[in-house]
């Protein structure tokens, strides 16, 4: 002890002991962590089928009416009416977003409605700034219009980013199948380079559907030969 302390006078005596107790106390978190892993997986697992089983029971309560009204082409068309009623108000969510959406969120619209030149028009202010524009095309298997919580991440996504959110519209499936929707992107898109905005100002993004509309649009976006 005595040449540890002359050769290193830092870390002698208490200090010593302190690193020991140290390295002790990690060791025995080492130790701990090691047997704790397959119980916090274990947990994990099970909250993973609780939640698995939540989401069976939700999907079959809203899927079977629709099942059982098969034949009738009318009660089809009117639960998924109502379905797409419920999902843009954000009824089916389990949880709150972290904000509220924007109040003009662009996406109380009417799916029936095409996105004509004059209705894209009339949605397209003059004047608008150099900020870039993130172009956000929200999923709904093609057949659902967009939630609160989607526009909320879309939204979120450009705030973070330093960007404008704007929110792609188009018609429906089934009542307007492909490429209808896709089309009705393009001609948004036209539109806002129409009123000066540059194509470089455009980020383009969407999730599930929503990104497979996107593809479609750049593909027609190239046989147009617009930017």
């Amino acid at each position: 002890m005595d040449a540890v302390a002359t050769r290193y006078p830092t870390i002698a005596g208490s200090d010593i002991d302190l690193r020991l107790l140290q390295l002790e106390a990690q060791e025995i978190a080492k130790s701990i962590g090691s047997q704790i892993a397959p119980l916090a997986k274990s947990i994990s697992d099970f909250q993973a089928r609780i939640e698995n089983r939540f989401i069976k029971v939700a999907l079959l309560r809203a899927l079977k009416p629709a099942f059982d009204s098969a034949s009738d082409p009318s009660e089809i068309a009117r639960l998924l009416s109502d379905y797409r009623t419920a999902t843009a108000r954000g009824r089916y969510g389990i949880f709150t977003p972290v904000m509220q959406s924007p109040p003009d969120t662009q996406l109380l619209f009417d799916p029936a409605s095409p996105v004509t030149e004059d209705y894209a028009d009339a949605n397209w202010p003059e004047g608008r700034s150099d900020e870039p524009i993130l172009f956000y095309v929200p999923g709904g298997g093609f057949i659902l219009p967009p939630s609160p919580k989607q526009v909320t991440l879309a939204f979120r996504l450009a705030e973070h980013c330093g960007c404008e959110a704007v929110i792609g519209k188009h018609r429906l499936a089934p009542e307007y199948p492909f490429p209808i929707p896709a089309n009705d992107l393009v001609d948004q898109y036209a539109t806002m380079l129409k009123s000066g905005t540059s194509a470089n100002q455009i980020i383009l993004a969407g999730d599930s559907a929503g990104a497979t509309l996107i593809m479609a649009m750049l593909l027609e976006l190239r046989k147009r030969g617009l930017p």
